[in-house]
């Protein structure tokens, strides 16, 4: 990242959120709210084994909320108070499964295929290049991880609304749209399984408080959106009165990528229909144990594309248990020969015991080798 205006954003980030730091965690701040908190956790599923990274994190509630869920959670974010307070607030909790991370979102300092879950909230309206930054975070995300995506979206008075937004906090660049938003999961040949939108009360005065907006800015805003509740012009807000107080609504986008249960088992009952495209080394298996995640990230109704180099075997379903089945048929075959051979060769032809137990074990052993290769060759064991 060289360009001087991604620097310049960079630092009114880090400088608007030095101001927001002491008061992001406030409990009068909707960002905070534990119902929130509980719901994004629960849509998002993640398993005690999962590393977590979060991205533009500020003071991490959205990783502390993961913490007692997940094996480790990582919180980067580019302005040191904002990390402080988190450090502050997890030895407060005693959560000890954090590690907080200065940096910035369009180089994460991370290997390929790192975190089992990748999410930011609420940050990439900060942004000016969030392609490159979307395209960073899926780098970073394990193959059959989740990438969430959580932000604000506008409704309409787009270009009134965030001129607002910065107005109100000049690190603001703007909301994208919800198609642009589903346009950064296409792009990079990621699904998106779950999108929903949360409708949430904001009040004016606390919105505005939280980023110490100035008195100036603070005056023309609250009039802007007086004119709008009396019909006199439009923010694309549409605000409100309530309890003594201006509201409005923020709608917040969920995105998430990965495969759910039900996916997974579709995709497991249809392998054998599927065209498998790939022109790499067949190295890697799959492991559906329980349609566990799966390491083929995306797919669609005809056919299964692997992601870069990653390439796999394709799992076929056991037939272990009807080769073992078959196996001990043949096994009983083998022994009720020897028996009728050795009856036989005693009683009929009369002929010497030794010879007889040697004709009937070669001949059960035949029956039983034979018995054997027609089993591995009928279920491909």
């Amino acid at each position: 990242m060289n360009n001087i205006a991604d620097k310049k954003q960079i630092s009114m980030i880090q400088k608007s959120f030095e101001t927001q730091a002491a008061s992001f965690d406030s409990k009068n701040y909707h960002l905070s709210k534990q119902e929130y908190l509980n719901y994004m956790i629960e849509k998002t599923a993640p398993q005690k084994t999962d590393t977590i990274i979060e991205v533009a994190s500020g003071t991490c509630i959205c990783g502390r909320a993961f913490a007692p869920f997940v094996s480790h959670v990582t919180c980067l974010d580019t302005t040191s108070a904002m990390l402080e307070i988190g450090k502050t607030e997890c030895e407060k909790m005693n959560i000890r499964n954090i590690t907080f991370v200065k940096g910035i979102a369009e180089e994460l300092p991370f290997l390929d295929n790192s975190f089992d879950i990748v999410i930011s909230r609420l940050a990439f309206h900060h942004f000016i290049n969030v392609k490159e930054i979307f395209a960073e975070m899926k780098r970073v995300l394990k193959q059959g991880g989740k990438l969430v995506l959580i932000d604000m979206t506008n409704k309409d008075f787009a270009d009134t609304a965030n001129t607002i937004e910065k107005m109100r906090d000049n690190s603001h660049v703007r909301n994208l749209s919800i198609f642009e938003m589903k346009d950064l999961y296409t792009e990079n040949n990621m699904t998106f399984e779950v999108q929903e939108e949360t409708e949430i009360p904001v009040s004016l005065e606390n919105w505005m408080n939280l980023t110490n907006t100035n008195k100036k800015n603070r005056q023309k805003i609250r009039q802007l959106m007086i004119d709008d509740i009396e019909g006199k012009s439009v923010t694309g807000f549409f605000p409100y009165y309530k309890q003594n107080d201006i509201y409005f609504n923020h709608y917040y986008e969920w995105f998430t990528h990965f495969f759910t249960k039900e996916k997974l088992k579709e995709y497991y009952d249809n392998l054998e229909n599927m065209i498998i495209e790939t022109d790499k080394t067949i190295s890697q298996k799959i492991k559906l144990k329980n349609y566990t995640y799966i390491n083929c990230q995306y797919y669609n109704i005809k056919k299964c594309a692997f992601n870069e180099n990653k390439s796999f075997k394709l799992p076929k379903k056991s037939k272990m248990p009807l080769f073992i089945l078959l196996s001990i048929i043949f096994l009983l075959i083998s022994i009720g020969i020897a028996v009728g051979a050795y009856y036989l060769l005693a009683k009929v032809f009369k002929l010497d015991g030794q010879y007889i137990s040697i004709i009937a074990t070669l001949s059960a052993t035949m029956v039983s080798i034979i018995g054997s290769i027609i089993s591995a060759k009928v279920f491909n064991q």
